[in-house]
């Protein structure tokens, strides 16, 4: 555990450790009171996850699955070629590629700064390994570990917004909303990147998922915190981005590409977010720890001194109704 006068790294030893198992979520970085994205720094470096040749060989194999699967289920519907790019196989549909083998960002680790400020170390990891690893067994040190950025939605009316994703035909989610992850920005060299800063990820993500009178700049994000999810393997910078507008003032574009089919609004009180937090625990099949993480963030944001205390009253109330 390292700690400043605002940034805590890590869980292990925190009180509130046994409450966040309980509510199903990890607390990876807990700054309350909000970092700003001047605060926030970014730097990379090379991946360190151990990859011996089995471990590859596991990738490629699900990668070549999946390629597979994807030929197949375009293949009645247009004409579908596999291409061999950069030792990987790409799927090609009626022209225009729709499966292949990019970049996304790993958080390699965290640490604050002599200033104060809180820098995340980032590589780049392939989509074949995220998608290996986000169904398989391996270590936390082996895994992907993506890092994404949640939007905590905040109107000026004391509404909280998330939104209902599209998971299969027939099962959604409730997560964050905007939501998404970080990007990676390549460069003229060779193998060569630039993550993108979250605070302009999570603003990205909202023109992207949300419509609304007003955007927020990368200035308007305050990082609460990062939550790590072990399901999927992967970090999450949840963010309070405040937005001077009416719940009802914001819409989902009417696309046929939209990742979420439903707006869904909660109120900002105290029990409010006390209760949605322990709603979300007991049905935790139906959302993301990352969605769980920034409520619990979110009360000891907007209530200082009751973060403890509300992750306490609502794993009092899961314990029981979880066995």
């Amino acid at each position: 555990m390292v700690e400043s006068n605002r940034i805590i790294l890590g869980s292990l030893g925190q009180e509130w450790e046994p409450y966040q198992r309980i509510l199903g979520f990890d607390l990876d970085v807990v700054c309350l009171d909000g970092l700003s994205a001047e605060k926030i720094i970014i730097s990379k470096t090379a991946n360190s996850r151990a990859t011996n040749k089995k471990l590859g060989q596991k990738i490629r194999d699900n990668w070549q699955l999946a390629v597979e699967q994807k030929a197949e289920q375009l293949a009645t519907k247009g004409l579908v070629e596999i291409r061999n790019v950069n030792g990987w196989q790409e799927v090609y549909f009626d022209g225009e590629r729709v499966m292949y083998n990019g970049e996304h960002p790993r958080l390699e680790g965290t640490q604050i700064t002599r200033e104060g400020s809180l820098e995340l170390v980032i590589s780049s990891e392939t989509y074949a390994a995220n998608r290996f690893f986000f169904s398989s067994e391996e270590s936390k040190t082996d895994k992907a570990n993506l890092i994404g950025v949640n939007g905590i939605t905040l109107t000026n009316d004391g509404f909280y917004l998330t939104g209902l994703r599209t998971q299969t035909v027939d099962y959604q989610i409730e997560s964050a909303l905007p939501a998404g992850l970080i990007d990676i920005i390549s460069t003229q060299k060779k193998s060569s990147y630039l993550p993108e800063h979250p605070a302009n990820a999570v603003a990205r993500e909202f023109g992207e998922e949300l419509i609304s009178p007003v955007q927020p700049s990368i200035a308007d994000p305050k990082l609460l915190g990062i939550v790590y999810d072990d399901k999927t393997a992967t970090y999450t910078c949840s963010f309070a981005l405040p937005i001077n507008v009416s719940a009802s003032q914001i819409s989902l574009p009417q696309t046929s590409f939209n990742e979420h089919t439903q707006i869904l609004t909660f109120r900002t009180d105290y029990d409010s977010l006390v209760e949605k937090l322990a709603s979300l625990a007991i049905n935790r099949e139906s959302t993301s720890s990352h969605l769980r993480g920034d409520i619990a963030l979110l009360i000891g944001h907007l209530y200082p001194g009751a973060f403890l205390d509300g992750m306490i009253e609502a794993a009092i109330y899961v314990e029981p109704r979880m066995g």
